[in-house]
């Protein structure tokens, strides 16, 4: 067979394939789509996401430290205040029987709203750059927020979350009256008070799964009340440890991005233990 036969016949041959099966199609087969990976440094470890974070955000890293001493300040001072000028006073009054054991106790039953107020801002931050280390952050977004964080206007950051610092000071203030019974009164106060500790150090991350607003985030808290405030419980006891509270506020913080985790996320980025919201 001749070359200008065969070119012939090929022509013919491509003619016969597009008229009667038509242009040729590759079909794309849809891949499941699987939840975003948690990026490299992402740890729980709290020295690992540390060491990062010094990489990542250094002058956070520095804004830490100082916040930590300025709280150590402040409770050293508090508590000097209450043990050794306040108590004497009362002492020697007639109220001073049932009073001292109080003034004696309450600075530690305080010190979780104190700290809330010397970390103020700080907290915040801290929160999604641990959310972020962790990859945490991007998952519940994903999950939670269609795929964009929301992040916190002026209104939220200075308005609502101010709100809840001082809901949260005067319920911490108020069950720090169980301080009078000593010790029991430190875990009492804990229980009472978890809850809205814990919500506090997490209202940045519920914004940013949309669940905006007071009422809105107290209807949230109140749906996982009983995961709230196993939370909170131990991480008001952390904080009230004298002298080392400031740094167990920090790891409350860090800690609170696993918190978030465990109830709004499963391991393969699915909903979590959250009941309702």
């Amino acid at each position: 067979m001749s070359a200008t036969a065969t070119t012939t016949l090929s022509a013919n041959q491509e003619v016969f394939s597009r008229t009667f099966d038509g242009p040729s199609r590759k079909r794309t087969i849809p891949q499941p789509q699987t939840p975003p990976a948690a990026p490299e440094g992402g740890s729980n470890d709290a020295r690992s996401v540390l060491r990062t974070l010094r990489k990542t955000h250094p002058r956070l890293v520095t804004n830490m430290i100082v916040r930590i001493a300025i709280a150590t300040a402040v409770m050293l001072f508090l508590d000097f205040y209450l043990k050794l000028v306040l108590t004497p006073i009362l002492a020697a009054t007639i109220v001073g029987v049932v009073a001292t054991p109080l003034t004696f106790s309450l600075g530690q039953t305080l010190q979780p709203a104190i700290y809330s107020i010397c970390f103020l801002g700080f907290d915040d931050k801290f929160l999604v750059a641990c959310l972020e280390v962790t990859g945490v952050k991007e998952r519940l977004a994903t999950r939670h927020a269609k795929g964009k964080w929301h992040d916190i206007k002026k209104f939220e950051k200075y308005g609502t979350k101010i709100l809840i610092k001082i809901i949260a000071s005067f319920i911490v203030g108020g069950s720090g009256l169980a301080a009078i019974v000593p010790l029991a009164g430190l875990v009492l106060s804990a229980s009472l008070s978890g809850w809205v500790v814990a919500w506090d150090m997490v209202f940045v991350a519920l914004s940013g799964m949309e669940r905006r607003g007071v009422v809105r985030q107290a209807k949230v808290v109140r749906s996982n009340f009983k995961e709230y405030s196993k939370f909170g419980f131990w991480a008001v006891l952390r904080e009230e440890i004298p002298l080392v509270g400031p740094a167990c506020h920090v790891y409350n913080v860090y800690r609170a991005s696993f918190f978030l985790e465990k109830l709004y996320l499963d391991q393969d980025g699915t909903q979590g233990t959250m009941k309702r919201d």
